[in-house]
């Protein structure tokens, strides 16, 4: 009896933190820095996991999928769980990738522990070329404006149908809320300095639980 009371609970433990990643897909026609446009293809797994501190918590991992408009090579980028990108952009033959960390558990030591948290992920052409990390001090000033959707579009995937956002759509919901006191500026900071946010710290970023919301 003890034996099946102790089964029983492993199942509803994993039923209530284990959940099972779910998928979902769709198209932002992205206005580059040069005003050209581009479709980007975006996907996300979202899983719900138990957060025993707060009660809840879901993680999303993105992927992005984009022709460079200037070598006409598809680009491909998948970030790690909670890596939200912000940006993508092109400069001649790169094509860059900007993300900021979701959750505080995001390992940003494999970056270089930047600060502000601001990921700048850059991929020359070619066909053996990976993604490797720059600071933010060599991304072009050009290319710091927000141009992707920022907030998980949950309401018009899922119960509007929507998978396609215009231009100007993304435009719209490019643009920082300010209810994360400043943690997502646009154009994004170069410098410690330059950064909004209300509680940054110089000797980390004050992560602050859910901020990119």
């Amino acid at each position: 009896m003890a034996l099946l009371r102790s089964l029983l609970l492993v199942v509803l433990l994993c039923l209530s933190g284990c959940g099972v990643p779910e998928r979902e897909q769709w198209t932002e026609q992205v206005t580059l820095h040069d005003a050209r446009e581009v479709p980007v293809f975006r996907a996300t797994w979202k899983q719900w996991l138990f957060d025993g501190a707060s009660g809840e918590a879901w993680r999303y991992k993105y992927s992005i999928k984009v022709l460079n408009p200037n070598t006409g090579e598809v680009v491909r980028w998948a970030g790690r769980w909670s890596e939200k990108p912000i940006i993508v952009e092109f400069d001649q033959q790169y094509a860059y990738i900007v993300f900021l960390p979701e959750l505080c558990n995001v390992d940003m030591t494999r970056y270089g522990n930047p600060n502000p948290p601001y990921v700048v992920m850059r991929r020359a052409d070619g066909w053996f070329q990976r993604w490797q990390s720059v600071g933010l001090a060599d991304y072009p000033a050009s290319l710091r404006g927000i141009n992707l959707i920022l907030r998980y579009p949950l309401l018009e995937i899922s119960d509007l149908g929507q998978t396609r956002f215009s231009a100007e759509e993304v435009r719209l919901l490019s643009r920082p809320s300010g209810i994360d006191a400043g943690f997502k500026q646009s154009p994004i900071p170069h410098d410690w300095e330059s950064w909004n946010y209300q509680y940054k710290l110089r000797d980390g970023w004050g992560c602050a639980g859910k901020f990119t919301r």
